[in-house]
């Protein structure tokens, strides 16, 4: 036969130095992931991500709707989120050292 006792925590109170304790500890928790959230938002590249993600789930969720002007909408967040990826992946090729010459070069060609 096996035996559980579901009543473990039958005469333990929880008294106020514990509580807060426990409240200390998540607001410092959460003070320590809103510090790392600034930072992850003070580099440009990951605004630009998320910028990126933002405006393909905005065109994704667009696209599915009847209207007609709400559609073009989602076609132009899409358009501008791939542009958005592209840029990413340019700036990704640059610090190549095999492919970065290349990128650069293709660049002053196209843009002289």
């Amino acid at each position: 036969m096996i035996y559980a006792d579901l009543n473990l925590f039958r005469g333990i109170e929880i008294g106020m130095i514990n509580f807060l304790y426990f409240s200390f500890q998540s607001t410092m928790n959460s003070r320590k992931t809103l510090v790392s959230i600034r930072r992850y938002f003070r580099n440009f590249w990951n605004q630009t991500d998320i910028t990126a993600i933002i405006l393909f789930i905005s065109g994704m969720i667009m696209g599915n709707i009847q209207s007609e002007s709400i559609y073009v909408a989602g076609r132009i967040f899409f358009a501008l989120s791939i542009m958005i990826f592209y840029f990413r992946i340019l700036q990704l090729f640059v610090i190549s050292k095999t492919l970065g010459p290349k990128v650069i070069m293709v660049y002053k060609m196209v843009f002289s």
